[in-house]
């Protein structure tokens, strides 16, 4: 049991660390939306060892599978028309 809160409580850094790298990005659109990404990946890690753990099933996997998905069309989406319209995906054009 010890192993799977140290294995959770890793991952749990890992995500923090992935949320404040996130922030301090200032140049790229599309590095923010790639460490987006990783958080959105690391949170369907952090739900397969919980729903291990508690036996809850599998059903919260797929909701957060669902919602990665869709979070990444619209983050794609959101790429194209900025790109489209500024020329470029440096976040100081945005202002």
């Amino acid at each position: 049991m010890t192993l799977i809160k140290l294995m959770l409580l890793g991952i749990t850094m890992f995500m923090l660390i992935i949320v404040v790298c996130l922030f301090s990005i200032k140049t790229h659109f599309l590095l923010s939306l790639l460490w987006l990404e990783g958080l959105v990946l690391m949170s369907m890690t952090f739900t397969v060892f919980l729903a291990d753990s508690i036996f809850m099933g599998w059903s919260i996997f797929f909701f957060t599978l669902t919602l990665g998905v869709c979070e990444a069309a619209l983050a794609l989406t959101l790429l194209m028309t900025f790109i489209k319209l500024h020329g470029n995906d440096f976040v100081t054009n945005m202002i």
